[in-house]
């Protein structure tokens, strides 16, 4: 259809471009873990990143990288969904002192909220409660206090049954932490803080309701770093604002793989810690645990990531190694292949002493926004010609058809984005993550607009021959 040749230009100038990052460059065997960090870092544009390496709890590597250098490996700093992993080792930590079980319905523990009788803990811990679109819904200025969280949930009815599917949602992880408050009478904080951070040495980590972050945190926009404020929630600390650093968080890796103190004390026996790294293959994620192979290794560990500070901590139970690294930036290009690959070259350097090619693809989170630029030159010109074309031409009822569905695509892309990260459907939410092509968003459905428009008041065609409307131009 001619109203989309447009469109299939943009398509293949961006099919292109992904094409070649796809040639990889020289990248020797013997090149130091410094020297792959660093090249990631130039590739991702990251102003701040810290990495640890450890060996069956000794430290291999403890480095600070990018311009900035903002971030050593003690500097604390937030770990987002990484305190979901937190979070799930105190629920295990209360199983082993029997204070709960997991396969306790959630409605013995919090009777306020009306779905909680067929929800147990272990749905919540595999994210399988049935919770699917829920969001808090937030004051202006972006807070929400615990018992506006219990008010709005006790009037919600999730999307499926417990059981049924999985769906990554934070609420899972904030409601373990109201468990964990109202078994224990501590604050969630107090709680991870004197059972959890002092006994495994934890010295630089707390949540955001007894802790700061001094670090700044940023956005990519159009090739610059737009500095942002996170939104801070202390009743969603047991989801994704546990404050901590990469040093800490190899820390805690080793008690994962382990469950010991610094001391060697047993805090989580090992039928609870086979338990803990159990898992549900189909979804990669168990217990507060994801479960990823990098470099033929399986590991166990966390992503993490807010609007503006990312972070990932992995640790393979048999040879002991361990990867932490925090950052302070965030960008879907540095999530979805950038930290990934970074964790795998690290494994593999570490573990074989071996690094894979590096490839041009990384590069493509550098200069995506001269894609950007080009496609939308390549759409605005498109209009242009289209519209001259259809002039003479005249337009049919499956062009119009086709431009209405057009439309529709670029206007679902943001949910299909979402959906394929595991997020809550939502504009917001790609606004908060990544403002750029939440504007490159904006400025698509424009031109689909604009293209609806010049097509439905182009001549109509019938039996092939041009008609002419009196709207028409």
């Amino acid at each position: 259809m001619q109203v989309l040749r447009s469109n299939t230009k943009s398509l293949a100038l961006i099919t292109f471009f992904y094409a070649l990052t796809f040639v990889s460059s020289q990248c020797l065997a013997e090149d130091s873990l410094d020297k792959i960090v660093n090249r990631y870092v130039a590739a991702y544009d990251v102003p701040s990143l810290s990495v640890v390496v450890t060996r069956v709890g000794k430290p291999v590597v403890a480095q600070s990288y990018g311009r900035e250098g903002l971030l050593s490996p003690n500097t604390p700093t937030y770990v987002a969904s990484i305190s979901k992993s937190v979070t799930s080792a105190a629920i295990f930590l209360l199983k082993q002192k029997k204070k709960i079980d997991i396969n306790d319905p959630v409605s013995q523990y919090i009777p306020e909220i009306a779905f909680s009788s067929t929800v147990t803990i272990k749905n919540l811990l595999e994210h399988t409660s049935g919770i699917r679109n829920f969001s808090y819904k937030y004051d202006f200025n972006g807070r929400i206090s615990r018992k506006e969280a219990i008010e709005q949930l006790s009037g919600y009815q999730p999307e499926s049954e417990p059981n049924k599917e999985f769906f990554y949602n934070n609420t899972n992880y904030d409601l373990l932490g109201l468990i964990i408050e109202r078994v224990t009478g501590q604050t969630f904080s107090r709680f991870i803080s004197e059972n959890i951070f002092v006994p495994v040495g934890m010295n630089y980590s707390s949540t955001v309701a007894s802790g700061d972050v001094t670090v700044p945190g940023y956005n990519n926009f159009f090739g610059y770093h737009w500095q942002r404020e996170e939104k801070i929630n202390a009743i969603e600390s047991p989801s994704g604002f546990v404050i901590s650093s990469a040093a800490d968080v190899a820390k805690f890796m080793e008690f994962v793989r382990t469950g010991k103190s610094q001391t060697g004390a047993q805090l989580i026996d090992l039928d609870n810690l086979g338990l803990w790294h159990s898992l549900d293959e189909e979804q990669n994620y168990g217990l507060g645990l994801q479960h990823r192979e990098f470099a033929e290794r399986d590991m166990i560990g966390h992503y993490g990531s807010l609007f503006t500070h990312s972070s990932a901590a992995w640790v393979d139970p048999n040879s002991g190694i361990a990867v932490s690294l925090v950052a302070n930036k965030v960008s879907i290009p540095l999530l979805t292949v950038g930290i990934p690959n970074l964790v795998t070259d690290i494994v593999d350097h570490v573990g074989s002493q071996y690094t894979q090619p590096f490839s041009y693809l990384h590069l493509l989170a550098k200069y995506y926004p001269v894609v950007i630029f080009l496609e939308i030159l390549i759409s605005v010109f498109g209009l242009v010609k289209l519209k001259k074309k259809l002039r003479k031409m005249g337009v049919d009822t499956k062009q119009k058809v086709g431009a209405l569905i057009n439309l529709s695509f670029v206007c679902t892309l943001p949910v299909i984005i979402a959906f394929a990260m595991g997020r809550v459907p939502g504009y917001v939410w790609l606004w908060n993550l990544a403002p750029d092509l939440f504007m490159w968003f904006i400025i698509s459905v424009l031109l689909c607009l604009i293209k609806v428009g010049i097509v439905f008041r182009a001549p109509r065609l019938i039996d092939n021959k041009r008609v002419i409307f009196a709207t028409a131009d």
